[in-house]
């Protein structure tokens, strides 16, 4: 029996402290930051849009590619999981299109790529650019 797994490379969870009120968000966002601070992803609100950032993505996904694209149990990559929960959602759209693509041309295997937004959320741009809407 075959197993294939969609691993979901960014989740909300990283990206999603605006949605103020819930003291969840409040408790975890320091380690978030210490998180993007080892990672050096660098500031939570400027993670999709800064050239540092998008540096060390790269390196983040050249490794995630290079460590397990080879292995069947792989079935597709999930660039972003509730994408409209995230901080900086209008700067997003641009931010997929390039993590997408950069998946696309680096993965010699060629699992298929898709990305989801929270709930009922049509996301037209973003099916636009994945495999698997």
């Amino acid at each position: 029996m075959a197993f294939n797994s969609c691993w979901c490379i960014i989740s909300r969870g990283l990206f999603g402290f605006r949605l103020v009120g819930a003291n969840l968000f409040t408790k975890v966002a320091p380690f978030v930051n210490q998180i993007c601070d080892l990672l050096k992803l660098g500031d939570i609100d400027a993670f999709f849009v800064s050239d540092e950032a998008w540096a060390w993505q790269e390196n983040l996904y050249r490794y995630i590619i290079a460590r397990w694209g080879y292995s069947p149990a792989i079935g597709m990559w999930q660039t972003v999981s509730e994408i409209n929960g995230t901080n900086s959602y209008d700067q997003t759209d641009a931010w997929h299109k390039k993590v997408n693509d950069y998946f696309v041309a680096n993965d010699p295997y060629r699992h298929p790529t898709t990305a989801s937004g929270s709930g009922e959320v049509a996301w037209p741009a973003g099916h636009a650019v994945m495999d698997m809407p």
